[in-house]
């Protein structure tokens, strides 16, 4: 997960733990309602922010976002190898009356000869098929432009990545090839799902490039944190001027997001206020841009990890006796339920 204007982001691990205990079968619902002209308010959700008890953590988390956007909440998280805390995602959501969001993120490398259209495939009928109808929006990967981007130790050809950056073309072919693949099963499988391919930094052209090449998505999500501004989707680019990323991806008749927000270190060092003071900043201004219709706080909770990824969240964790549990709310927490409810 990457906030800012740097690669150097964070990538917190997931810890998986065995279940024995198997939550109830979740039984289909009505097909999804989607609607195109609300605001979308939502956040990241860790089924072990604690470590452990997938159960308890995900059922508390879902209880906070409901009251964090009391007017209406979507619950974003990404797909679990266990899938019986997928089955508690979407028994959560249904339980909460939520929407949710999953990021279909699989463990790959895209330097290979694989066959990647395949891959694509069985992956989306290992998820959409088992939860077609019961989930409203489907991310494409995780950050597509830091898979695309040129590594310092490439040595294949280049292509053009925009404001003098460039992207490896073997790489770009195999995302294009795997994307473009999951998007067609998606809209096959459960065609009133909305899909959503998710980009950072200043790499909006190898998104825009994927979805001329024939990836099929509804909404273009952002990552964007401090390290970058308090003016979503605005960039200013030496010897480029202003990058008016919202509007842009709004001529192509796609939606704009920022799907992961923060402050880069969260209120890590006691930054609290300064968490605070930069999400109301932010939120605020999503609000007020036309051309965005959803803002994801990146993630809800602090979890159990040490350093800068064990606090962006807006809920602190606490141990005791060897046991993590969530703890108090920080002042984002109740800025941007302000902001949402206003």
């Amino acid at each position: 997960m990457i906030l800012g204007l740097t690669f150097a982001g964070l990538t917190p691990s997931i810890i998986m733990v065995a279940r024995s205990k198997q939550p109830a079968k979740v039984a289909p619902t009505a097909s999804v309602t989607l609607d195109d002209t609300s605001m979308i308010w939502g956040a990241t959700i860790r089924p072990y922010a604690l470590g452990g008890r997938a159960e308890y953590s995900t059922e508390k988390q879902f209880q906070f976002v409901t009251e964090l956007f009391p007017k209406g909440a979507c619950v974003r998280a990404n797909v679990e190898t266990n899938m019986v805390v997928n089955d508690l995602l979407v028994a959560m959501k249904q339980k909460y009356k939520t929407k949710l969001y999953l990021v279909l993120e699989e463990d790959m490398e895209f330097d290979s000869k694989q066959n990647y259209a395949k891959k694509a495939q069985a992956f989306a009928d290992k998820f959409v098929t088992r939860y077609k109808g019961q989930i409203e929006y489907y991310q494409l990967m995780n950050e597509v432009t830091g898979v695309v981007f040129s590594k310092a130790d490439d040595k294949g050809e280049k292509l053009d990545a925009g404001y003098g950056l460039t992207m490896d073309k073997t790489r770009y072919e195999n995302v294009l090839a795997y994307t473009k693949a999951l998007s067609v099963a998606i809209r096959k499988i459960d065609p009133k799902a909305q899909i959503v391919i998710s980009g950072n930094w200043v790499l909006l052209n190898p998104v825009l490039q994927l979805i001329r090449d024939g990836v099929d998505v509804d909404i273009v999500g952002w990552n964007w944190g401090s390290g970058a501004s308090d003016k979503p989707g605005f960039v200013k680019i030496d010897k480029y001027g202003t990058l008016n990323m919202p509007s842009k991806v709004h001529s192509l008749g796609k939606k704009f997001w920022i799907v992961e927000s923060n402050r880069d270190d969260g209120s890590m060092g006691g930054k609290e206020k300064d968490q605070a003071d930069y999400i109301t900043k932010l939120a605020n201004a999503t609000k007020k841009d036309r051309y965005i219709s959803g803002y994801f706080h990146f993630i809800l909770t602090d979890t159990s990890e040490s350093g800068p990824a064990g606090q962006l969240g807006l809920i602190k964790v606490t141990q005791k006796d060897g046991k993590w549990s969530f703890g108090a709310k920080k002042p984002a927490f109740s800025t941007l339920q302000k902001v949402a409810s206003n």
